[in-house]
């Protein structure tokens, strides 16, 4: 079965630590800076917004149902749904379409960081450190200006290193998938019910935790005054 492994690298004014991916990919200043795609083990390729035109053969691939792979898969998956497909005209996969290396990596006890997993597993591609570095850069603005204008590392050199940073992560994936078992039907059945309640989210009071917070603050101010 042909296998499809991507990898996304993005620029945004929010910090995904802090909102999660799904503030993250629904903020009007995250984009694409670009993503590495290939097809089994075929040398990784790339895709960034100056090329308009969707891969044919990607394409197929997506709408015939292949399977699409990606190490912390659900951040792909999610930026595909809010930014790749609705900005760029990219078809969507189904949930199920989508495979995790990182949640087969946890499974067998192993780090869900990619670095780290490509240590520990010593697969013979390893992340690549100063390309790393260079995206946390550039995921970041170079400069916002007062009029609120933003400015990006609009470098080509920056970005031929971020798009080779970006083909290298493909083949670190790949490399440590190689020596990972699938998940058993089981937990990938845990897997995708999980990424559907993530998706759906749970109902909350707002009014109801706002109050219980203030509260909550007023006892802990109380309690330090006494």
């Amino acid at each position: 079965m042909t296998v499809l492994s991507i990898d996304f690298e993005t620029r945004a004014t929010v910090d995904l630590r802090a909102t999660g991916v799904y503030p993250y990919a629904m903020h009007k200043d995250t984009d694409l800076w670009c993503f590495a795609w290939a097809f089994d083990d075929e040398e990784p390729a790339i895709w960034h917004p100056g090329m308009l035109a969707v891969p044919e053969r990607f394409y197929g691939h997506v709408l015939e149902g292949g399977e699409m792979r990606a190490w912390n898969a659900a951040f792909e998956r999610i930026i595909w749904k809010y930014i790749l497909t609705p900005r760029y005209g990219f078809p969507e996969p189904a949930m199920d379409q989508w495979v995790c290396s990182a949640a087969e990596a946890a499974a067998m006890s192993l780090p869900r960081s990619l670095d780290q997993c490509s240590r520990v597993t010593g697969v013979a591609q390893q992340k690549d450190q100063d390309g790393y570095s260079l995206m946390l850069r550039m995921t970041r603005p170079r400069k916002v200006h007062p009029d609120g204008r933003i400015e990006w590392w609009e470098v080509e050199d920056r970005k031929q290193k971020l798009y080779e940073y970006c083909r290298q992560d493909v083949r670190t994936e790949r490399a440590i998938t190689k020596v990972l078992r699938r998940l058993t039907p089981r937990e990938r059945e845990i897997y995708l019910h999980t990424e559907l309640k993530n998706d759906r989210g749970i109902h909350l009071d707002r009014e109801l935790v706002v109050a219980a917070r203030a509260i909550a603050d007023e006892g802990i101010a109380r309690a330090n005054a006494a």
